[in-house]
């Protein structure tokens, strides 16, 4: 009895609490490279920002006409960007709680954004079978990055060299972020839904299409593959965990050299739909939509 006890408590260890406050489903989640920032978009077109240490929503900030689909930190923590069902990406203040810019020249949702290393670039995915790159701070119109089915991830490679698309159509597409020419592709699986790159620049993790795959950047080789209902993942800035959102309101933490499962809990009540972990990579957070986000402990 004593040993089940202990078990039970290792296993329920890694939940650290609930953040609850939206209205509707929370779509996603992202902390500031420094930690000190964490925001949340939500289906009730606003976007938190939250005390951690509370975990109660300090900001709220609205503007949005319709569902945020995502949000991403410039890399000093200064900016935020978020990206709306209705064809529109916002550019916010985050220290003055203020929105600076709105770019409409995208025909679809936006699903997916992400800041150059230097912030002086947003890059976003949209249903519109396309990918495109503002400067912020520039009222040009975006440069755009086509594709033959909608795009629903990218990422910037923390170098700043390689941009990575992924689309409905489960190909993985990599760009040269200085001339914005396609450079190399390969396959996921269909349906692709979210990728996200190591610290290290390295190891790229993609999910989509009931599976989990790590990836050799240079190559393109996969590495590991794992199957799960993904609709996020996020690396650990030393690499050793992917963390994974589920369909199944599962959040999973699995090896990243075999993708075999380290643990899993289901204390959301709904799928699972974002995650960001933290800098030092102790902690990590998912949205859900059971309207709340949750707090992980990794280590």
């Amino acid at each position: 009895m004593h040993l089940f006890a202990l078990g039970l408590l290792l296993l329920t260890a890694q939940d650290a609490g609930v953040m609850a406050g939206h209205t509707r489903d929370v779509s996603c989640v992202a902390i500031s490279a420094d930690g000190k920032h964490l925001a949340s978009g939500s289906v009730d077109r606003t976007i938190r920002l939250w005390d951690q240490a509370s975990k109660r929503a300090s900001i709220t900030l609205e503007g949005h006409d319709g569902e945020v689909h995502c949000v991403a930190f410039s890399p000093d923590g200064k900016l935020l960007a978020s990206g709306e069902m209705y064809k529109k990406v916002k550019i916010w203040d985050v220290a003055a709680h203020k929105e600076l810019q709105t770019f409409t020249d995208i025909d679809g949702a936006v699903q997916s954004i992400a800041f150059s290393p230097d912030g002086k670039r947003v890059f976003a995915a949209s249903k519109d079978n396309a990918a495109r790159v503002w400067t912020i701070g520039s009222s040009a119109e975006a440069k755009k990055l086509p594709h033959k089915w909608a795009v629903n991830a990218i990422a910037v490679s923390p170098d700043g060299k390689t941009v990575v698309t992924l689309d409905d159509g489960g190909h993985i597409t990599l760009w040269d972020s200085a001339t914005l020419k396609q450079t190399k592709t390969w396959e996921h699986a269909s349906s692709g839904r979210s990728l996200a790159f190591s610290a290290d620049g390295k190891t790229l993790v993609t999910a989509g299409g009931g599976a989990v795959k790590t990836w050799d950047l240079a190559s393109g080789a996969m590495k590991a593959s794992a199957t799960c209902d993904a609709n996020a993942v996020a690396i650990t800035p030393d690499g050793s965990l992917v963390v994974v959102a589920t369909q199944d309101n599962l959040v999973m933490a699995l090896n990243t050299n075999d993708l075999s499962v380290k643990w899993k809990l289901e204390k959301h009540e709904r799928p699972v739909t974002g995650v960001a972990v933290s800098p030092n990579g102790k902690t990590a957070y998912t949205s859900g939509m059971d309207m709340t986000l949750r707090v992980w402990n990794l280590k």
